[in-house]
Parts: structure tokens; C-alpha cells; sequence
């Protein structure tokens, strides 16, 4: 399992983890996210799909944010 705390910028990257994710502080930039298990991201967060954002887990996936942060996502979730 993997936890992130202050947020996840991913900046062009392709995160490959073996397990859970959890991410608190939202996740940011262009790019994937892959987890074999589920994938939870608290927080605020922009994920713009228009540039290649995508979030693929096999387990489920689950975007919480606030009223004080919203968490927009326009790309791939699988």
C-alpha cells in the first residue's frame, strides 16, 4: 500500500503501484495513476483528461472532496 500526504502532482509521470493508494491533498498535473488494488484520493484536485490524465485501479476507485475543495476530473478512470 502506498499513502501520499500534502498531495500527488503527477506531473507527466506514470505511477505504477503494486497495492492500495491513497492519496490526501488531492492529485494535480498530467498524467496516470495505476494501482492493482483501489485507489482513493481525498482533497482537492484538477486533473485535466484533455492532456492524457488517467486513474486505472482494479480494485475501486473513490474521489472525496470538500466544500472548501473541490476535486474536478475530466480523463480515464478504469
Amino acid at each position: 500500500n502506498w499513502v501520499v500526504s500534502g498531495g500527488l502532482n503527477l506531473n507527466g509521470a506514470v505511477q505504477y503501484v503494486n497495492g492500495n493508494v491513497l492519496v490526501d491533498g488531492g492529485i494535480s498535473g498530467n498524467g496516470a495513476l495505476i494501482a492493482t488494488g483501489s485507489v482513493e484520493v481525498r482533497g482537492g484536485g484538477a486533473l485535466a483528461g484533455n492532456n492524457g490524465t488517467a486513474i486505472l485501479a482494479g480494485g475501486g476507485i473513490t474521489l472525496r472532496g470538500t466544500a472548501a475543495q473541490r476535486s474536478e476530473f475530466a480523463g480515464l478512470l478504469y
